[in-house]
């Protein structure tokens, strides 16, 4: 459901790139300023927020409400007339006190409806809405602009599976839209599966395939190990904890402090942040022209298939579509050698505006596989390296001919420190 009342005024805002934190900062009392130099008008905008804030606290969000859309009303109408800093802090000032209003539930106005839960308006929601239409609005932005590229695919198994499109926000959370995202701990992907999970699921992770990175793939698995969560827990709000911390330690968590309420639970901190996190997105995602975003997931791009039978380089792939080779290694993220792997049918992603060139030239050029050398010399092959005294990563780099950073990944090390006797993997390549 969408904000009733005054909804046009903020089609009509312009959108905002606020560099502070946006909270409720109204009545901050322009340190440092005479307030007689201070603008009237903004002075009684300002005076407007802080009644309405106060409405708030008595709670009284019809009230609050009121007051926030005369206030938008005097604010569309001095566009122009004020700096834009001032212009900016105000509006988003008034963004969140509309909707907090909104959704207050006494309030007959219903502002943001999940399909999932009841959106719940707390301080820990607050928090991560306020970071991400503040410190957080460029990375947030830059998140759902990667999303154009999954969107589609992702929104079609979705709606493949009845389910609820918020559901596009947890990848939003876990990986920020990025497929070759990969944690602290090893989980990769846009739903961040550690591999024995996604081997458990069905997924292929091997030399040449890691289907964890697959969008398609890992979304549908994703779908259906939340779908269990949910079956099993018959709240969404432990099942994203379970699918976060795991559903054995959550259910211990239940049992020890006998509550089902998420909110009541003692998690883990990264636990107790995520469904926030999630919360936060959705009300993002469902009203952005409310906090001074595009609305997202309009611009999905788009691709189509072709099969190869073998190993085809995808820079030479990008060459033939015309395109960077960034773009085909963005829509065939699982594909882990820049190649389709070896003697096999593969389906390869290809934009959908390039795929006839594409075609075009791949069907005319001469090599269009792989030679054996060539292939030989991408296969991974891993060996251990039992830590000596006088061992160092920088060292161990050298000897193996591999970079610092992926002794790091591969081991999940967060810092240089190793020790006598421990065992790292390195993976190699055939010559």
């Amino acid at each position: 459901m969408r904000v009733r009342g005054l909804r046009y005024l903020f089609l009509l805002l312009p959108l905002v790139s606020v560099t502070g934190c946006a909270s409720l900062r109204t009545g901050r009392g322009f340190t440092g300023t005479d307030p007689e130099q201070i603008d009237p008008r903004v002075l009684r905008i300002e005076r407007i927020l802080e009644d309405a804030s106060a409405r708030l606290d008595e709670n009284d969000p019809e009230g609050a409400r009121i007051l926030c859309d005369r206030a938008l009303e005097k604010l569309l109408s001095l566009r122009g007339d004020i700096s834009s800093a001032e212009y900016e802090r105000l509006h988003t000032d008034a963004a969140l006190i509309r909707v907090k209003a909104s959704h207050e539930r006494r309030s007959k106005y219903a502002a943001v409806e999940s399909d999932l839960f009841p959106l719940i308006w707390n301080t820990r929601v607050e928090k991560w809405i306020n970071h991400f239409t503040g410190r957080g609005r460029e990375n947030f932005k830059a998140i759902m602009e990667r999303s154009a590229c999954y969107v589609a695919g992702i929104i079609e198994t979705i709606d493949s599976k009845g389910m609820s499109r918020d559901l596009l926000a947890v990848p939003a959370i876990e990986s920020g839209y990025n497929p070759f995202a990969r944690s602290r701990v090893g989980a990769v992907g846009l739903w961040q599966f550690m591999e024995a999970t996604g081997r458990e699921m069905g997924l292929r992770i091997d030399d040449w395939v890691d289907e964890r990175r697959d969008p398609c793939k890992s979304t549908v698995m994703a779908l259906r190990m939340l779908n269990d969560l949910y079956t099993r827990f018959g709240s969404w709000e432990l099942a994203f904890a379970a699918y976060n911390y795991g559903p054995t330690a959550v259910s211990r968590r239940i049992r020890r402090f006998e509550t089902e309420d998420y909110w009541e639970l003692f998690l883990p901190r990264e636990t107790e942040e995520f469904v926030p996190k999630i919360m936060a997105a959705i009300f993002i995602i469902r009203e952005p022209e409310l906090f001074g975003f595009e609305p997202f997931f309009t611009r999905p791009r788009r691709w189509k298939e072709y099969t190869v039978e073998d190993a085809v380089d995808l820079r030479a792939a990008a060459e033939w579509a015309g395109v960077n080779v960034s773009r085909i290694q963005g829509l065939n993220p699982e594909l882990t050698q820049m190649c389709t792997p070896p003697g096999e049918r593969y389906s390869l992603r290809l934009p959908e505006e390039n795929f006839q060139e594409f075609v075009n030239n791949f069907e005319a050029a001469e090599e269009k596989f792989l030679t054996r050398q060539e292939i030989n010399r991408r296969v991974r092959r891993v060996v251990y390296h039992r830590v000596s005294s006088g061992d160092s990563l920088w060292s161990i780099s050298r000897r193996y001919n591999v970079s610092i950073n992926n002794l790091r990944r591969w081991n999940n090390l967060r810092s240089d420190t190793i020790y006598p006797r421990q065992r790292l993997k390195i993976y190699t390549h055939g010559s």
